[in-house]
């Protein structure tokens, strides 16, 4: 199942300022993760994006980076796709930041595009933000 697009920007305020006027996306949750990137999730109904700028941003890299797809399986997933040989990232599965419930992993599709692996949420649930 479809979970959310992640998209690199320049600047996450007016990110959420340009999605929050203009398509009524609202903030759910804005952390800085472990590797120092400004992450914001944000929501309009069943649809979800993350913005998010990188700690180091020297290469002007902008726009759409993965997709991120929920799955109720994730061990199993994670060891059937690593059996395939398909590039995975190192240190993976593991657990998102802060007390996050949630598990994940990428890997890359034969055209080198990242894809997201992670466990379903609940749609209430709440998070510790670092910000």
């Amino acid at each position: 199942m479809f979970h959310h697009v992640g998209i690199r920007v320049s600047d996450v305020d007016r990110s959420i300022k340009f999605y929050r006027d203009t398509f009524n996306f609202q903030p759910v949750i804005r952390y800085t993760s472990m590797s120092g990137q400004d992450v914001c999730f944000l929501r309009s109904g069943d649809m979800t994006i993350e913005v998010y700028k990188q700690k180091e941003d020297t290469d002007g890299i902008r726009g759409i980076t993965h997709i991120s797809l929920e799955d109720d399986h994730i061990d199993e997933s994670f060891a059937k796709l690593n059996g395939l040989g398909l590039e995975m990232s190192p240190g993976e599965p593991r657990y998102g930041v802060g007390d996050s419930p949630l598990k994940l992993f990428h890997f890359k599709d034969p055209n080198g595009v990242s894809i997201e692996m992670m466990n379903p949420l609940p749609r209430d649930v709440k998070f510790k933000t670092t910000r």
